[in-house]
């Protein structure tokens, strides 16, 4: 998600890594894993932590990709192929 603002390919490649990582994992539950280990709330206020840390580098990340006039500026004579079409 960090490149995603760059590179939105990346959210259909999340969405199957995600959908893949639930399915195996539900197997996964059903055949193997036996006790599930004992957490206490110190790892929600961990992961809510390193999530708003992930937003604002998201954001950074993103603003920088949109504000850079280099990345979505093109040479006309590197398209020239285009022409004998």
């Amino acid at each position: 998600m960090l490149f995603s603002g760059g590179m939105p390919i990346l959210y259909p490649i999340g969405l199957f890594s995600f959908f893949l990582t639930y399915w195996v994992d539900k197997i996964l539950f059903v055949t193997v894993y036996r006790i599930p280990p004992r957490y206490d709330k110190g790892l929600a206020v961990r992961a809510r932590r390193l999530i708003s840390i992930a937003m604002i580098m998201h954001f950074m990340f993103a603003w920088y990709m949109f504000s850079n006039s280099a990345i979505f500026t093109y040479d006309s004579d590197n398209f020239s192929f285009l022409a004998n079409i």
